[in-house]
């Protein structure tokens, strides 16, 4: 479906599909792509299945070594397959959810056990008039639990507003087996976990309470700073560590995919892509079944073509759109023992004469391909720079010979030509599967001339002069060029090019733009509850800071006071968060580009920047601590 544009749902025999569509037939192993849909028998799993398929793929692979070679069966849920692309960005995404009503839990318990701790004296004088823990306890549950219902309540409402947005604004183009709904399950674990928070909230105090052995008179001759009252800060200071380390671990998988995408977007492709514009043949008929054919319709269409008003030139490229090779070779090169561990992997094209240069693709050494290179002179190739170091390293590959499967003989390296990034985008199906993006690694291709290897799913470029209005005056006149060399044959899918991989590099910007929300939104959480952690301390705290600056204390050593409470746990849960970032971004390894799960740049500045926020939300509660009257802090007033 991808190769071949919009999707056209359509149900045909196999065994007359490849009359009726012009496909390989159901006994040419060579050339026929097949998926095969079973269903499980109970009680065996998915790994169970996939290791069922991959000792399948190995027996093929050794009855049939000559097409299955190389070669395996991967097993996945249907589900799975069905959603596609959106697996991966749906897995992310709930991950990513999970991560924020964790740092929502651990922010409203923060929050919640610092206004507990200010109301130490409060349940000491109520203690003092015969009010026991369970009361109390129950009490303060009774508040919380409230106050989380309401939370979960708006939580949920804005959830569904959530929903509905995302539903429309990608109404059309998802497939129809996904259904954006709230689920039952999600939403009743959300509303226990927030719940839960109220609860234990509440029932810790009275645990602390229980198991300290300072006496109520003496917890109000402290006013409240007892033992347990410790414990309780210690809580606090766990909670906020715990919350930044959260934080911290979505803003460095949110970082990562920023710069994946900014790699992405910014890299050579080692082509021209401006006013390029590109459309789909397909000659998978029984009037260019002959390969002859083909190759005589190929150099008809480049030449009517080149004659189009404003048309610098005109590309044949086959079978992969430009930019986004799938078709690949296993080259073994002449001397080479027949071993698996000696096939070089490479992408396989077939171009006309000068569409290296008409593309923009350097030609390092040798010479380009021409017209005489048909069916009936020996099978030549030109080679990229990457897979001629990997074939022939530290040895001149102009002639040297190769053969490959599913190919005529052996070729002989003609030219050698600069590395482009034909599979530099991100496929999110692949991603879904662990399958890291074609750009990674070795760029390596291998040239055909069309004229020897005429494909019949074929791409066409047409370089147009000036800006992209030439291409519009272009694309006018392209089906009218086509159809004067063939009138029954259809012209699809035209396109930019540079429109082309502005859609292959939606899905990863989407992707980076949720992560990058959801990052965004646990950052002012963690700024919040840091915030709320301090205003409460510095509260509770005023009768100290009252002594200090009456015994001289200055305004700096109370400000470093406050602020070291605030940041002392935010560095342990910055630490702690990139602990887990180490581990945890391997899961999104297969959606980057140009970069490793742990790049320590960008682990360096998400902390920084988590550090910056965690000072500045330490300032204004300094600040007021610094502008505490000693007198009036002392009086408790």
């Amino acid at each position: 479906e991808q190769e071949l544009g919009e999707p056209i749902e359509a149900w045909a025999p196999l065994g007359l599909a490849h009359e009726v569509l012009g496909q390989f037939g159901p006994q040419d192993r060579a050339g026929a792509i097949l998926w095969a849909i079973g269903r499980r028998r109970p009680g065996v799993t998915v790994a169970q299945a996939r290791a069922d398929a991959a000792a399948m793929g190995e027996r093929m692979a050794r009855v049939y070594p000559a097409t299955d070679r190389g070669f395996g069966l991967v097993a996945r849920p249907l589900k799975d397959q069905l959603v596609g692309e959106l697996y991966a960005p749906l897995r992310l995404l709930g991950v990513g959810a999970l991560f924020l009503l964790l740092i929502g839990c651990a922010n409203a318990g923060n929050l919640l056990l610092a206004r507990l701790l200010t109301r130490q004296r409060e349940f000491a004088v109520r203690a003092a008039h015969g009010a026991t823990g369970r009361r109390l306890a129950a009490q303060v549950i009774v508040e919380n639990l409230v106050l989380a219902a309401a939370s979960g309540a708006l939580g949920l409402a804005l959830a569904a507003l959530g929903v509905g947005a995302l539903r429309r604004g990608v109404a059309g183009g998802i497939s129809p087996v996904v259904r954006f709904a709230l689920d039952g399950r999600l939403v009743l674990g959300g509303l226990a976990l927030t719940l839960a928070t109220g609860l234990l909230v509440g029932l810790l105090p009275a645990v602390l309470r229980s198991r300290s052995r300072t006496p109520f008179s003496a917890a109000l001759n402290q006013g409240g700073r007892s033992a347990a009252s410790s414990v309780r800060q210690s809580t606090v200071r766990a909670l906020v560590a715990g919350e930044v380390a959260l934080a911290l671990v979505l803003l460095a998988g949110a970082g990562l995919l920023w710069r994946s995408v900014r790699n992405l977007t910014t890299s050579d492709l080692g082509f021209r892509t401006e006013n390029l514009l590109t459309l789909r043949l397909d000659l998978r008929s029984q009037r260019y079944a002959d390969p002859e054919a083909r190759a005589r319709f190929g150099r008809a269409v480049v030449e009517e073509l080149g004659r189009l008003p404003g048309a610098e030139s005109a590309t044949l490229w086959g079978p992969s759109m430009l930019g986004r090779a799938t078709w690949v070779i296993e080259a073994l090169n002449e001397g080479a023992a027949d071993d698996p561990s000696n096939l070089v992997m490479s992408a396989r094209h077939s171009v006309n004469p000068g569409a290296l240069a008409n593309l923009g693709i350097a030609l390092r050494r040798g010479r380009d391909f021409t017209w005489n290179d048909d069916l009936r002179a020996p099978l030549v190739a030109i080679v990229s720079e990457s897979t001629a170091k990997a074939e022939w390293p530290g040895q001149d590959p102009i002639g040297k010979r190769f053969r490959a499967l599913r190919l005529r003989g052996w070729a002989t390296v003609v030219g050698v030509a600069a590395d482009a990034r034909h599979r530099q985008r991100i496929d999110l199906t692949d991603a879904a599967n662990g399958i890291p993006p074609g750009g990674l690694g070795p760029q390596r291709d291998v040239y055909f001339p069309y004229p020897q290897l005429p494909n019949p799913a074929l791409v066409v470029a047409v370089r147009a002069r000036g800006d992209a209005g030439s291409a519009a005056v272009i694309a006018s006149g392209l089906r009218a060029a086509i159809h004067r060399l063939d009138r029954t044959l259809p012209v699809y899918d035209v396109a930019l090019l540079a429109d082309r991989l502005a859609r292959q590099e939606r899905g990863s910007r989407v992707i980076a733009l949720v992560a990058g929300a959801f990052a965004a939104l646990a950052l002012v959480l963690a700024a919040l509850g840091l915030y709320g952690v301090l205003a409460h301390a510095v509260a509770r705290r005023t009768p100290e800071i009252g002594v200090r600056r009456a015994l001289g204390a200055p305004p700096a050593s109370v400000l470093g006071l406050v602020i070291r409470e605030g940041l002392v746990p935010a560095a342990a849960g910055a630490a702690l968060g990139l602990a887990a970032a180490f581990f945890l971004t391997r899961g999104i390894a297969s959606l980057l580009y140009g970069l490793t799960p742990a790049d320590p740049g960008v682990f360096a500045a998400i902390a920084a920047v988590l550090l910056a926020v965690a000072a500045a939300a330490c300032v204004l509660p300094a600040r007021r601590a610094m502008r505490v009257d000693p007198m009036i802090a002392i009086r408790g007033d």
